[in-house]
């Protein structure tokens, strides 16, 4: 693939998000889901695995400052499901049961092989962005693409 073919599919292809054009309840999704294919809800977005609740729920809340829930509620709020003010007090609640993070975390120290102390240690480490490791993005003829991208006004299909 060279720039030309790039600039051509970045310009001339067009996304349709077709779900956009569908009426959706998460609500009434659940309880199809529960009613007709025997699904358990299990108590939050991708709460389906042990390892997956513990960091949504707390590893990017306590490490990274960064809840999902607020993204969840936010689609919810834009689609009229619930209210600003219904998010906002959801927000104030943990994002899953504290016996359960303790019990969650244990696992996972174990499962990691690690002590308490060293899982400690790594939580309190400073936050790292990808910017921070050798990647390609960091190299010379990437920077050099992306300014060449902006220069002539082609979308990047990065």
């Amino acid at each position: 693939m060279n720039l030309f073919t790039l600039s051509y599919n970045g310009v001339m292809h067009k996304t349709i998000n077709i779900l956009n054009y569908l009426e959706y309840s998460k609500k009434d999704a659940m309880r199809i889901l529960e009613n007709e294919m025997g699904w358990k809800y299990y108590g939050g977005k991708h709460f389906e695995s042990i390892y997956t609740r513990f960091y949504q729920g707390y590893i990017l809340p306590k490490k990274f400052g960064y809840d999902k829930r607020r993204m969840h509620l936010s689609s919810l709020i834009c689609s009229g499901e619930i209210t600003r003010v219904e998010a906002l007090e959801e927000l104030k609640s943990e994002p899953y049961p504290q016996v359960l993070q303790k019990q969650d975390k244990e696992y996972v120290i174990k499962k990691f092989g690690l002590t308490e102390e060293e899982f400690e240690r790594i939580m309190s480490l400073p936050i790292k962005k990808f910017e921070d490791f050798p990647s390609y993005e960091n190299s010379l003829l990437y920077k050099s693409m992306r300014i060449l991208l902006r220069t002539f006004k082609i979308r990047s299909p990065w």
